[in-house]
């Protein structure tokens, strides 16, 4: 069981590298989109690569979340046997999933959707870092706040982002 303990814990945080590496290549790649007005061959390719490393990385998260709450639930002490570490963990990966899906069948506006994905997996690897330290003592009305908070930045640095591009070309 230790063994288990230790891998979903590295499989966690090595998901949460790759899903916060892909989401920031993949906001860069739409930035670098619209400021040239066109989507071209290479930034589609590249966007397929980032998409389909942001999926891989959206499995592992679940997949290792799921074994490290089964764990808690065997006995063994994880950071999720806090219910708000746990709560936030499952909103956040909800929240990217939900995202994801809705902006495959663009049902997401475009100047919202990418910011929710940045802070989505932003969040989520500040989330770890935090339960990794043993810093739990917060409500969950406090993370739904920050959330709030690292959320607004972000729709307002990606729309921001857009404006200045969208009018230079």
């Amino acid at each position: 069981m230790q063994v288990l303990f230790v891998l979903s814990f590295v499989i966690m945080a090595i998901g949460i590298a790759l899903g916060v590496g892909a989401s920031t290549i993949a906001l860069g790649n739409f930035f670098a989109a619209l400021a040239d007005g066109k989507i071209d061959t290479e930034e589609r390719h590249l966007m397929g690569v980032a998409y389909a490393i942001l999926r891989v990385a959206m499995v592992v998260i679940a997949a290792a979340f799921l074994v490290q709450l089964m764990l808690g639930y065997v006995g063994i002490s994880t950071p999720y046997d806090d219910l708000t570490v746990a709560t936030s963990f499952a909103f956040l990966i909800v929240l990217l999933y939900g995202n994801a899906i809705l902006m495959t069948y663009h049902r997401m506006p475009h100047n919202f959707g990418p910011a929710v994905q940045v802070a989505g997996w932003y969040v989520l690897g500040i989330m770890e870092a935090l339960a990794t330290l043993h810093i739990t003592s917060f409500s969950v009305l406090t993370f739904l706040w920050a959330f709030g908070v690292m959320l607004t930045a972000s729709v307002v640095v990606v729309n921001l982002g857009m404006h200045y591009l969208v009018g230079r070309v």
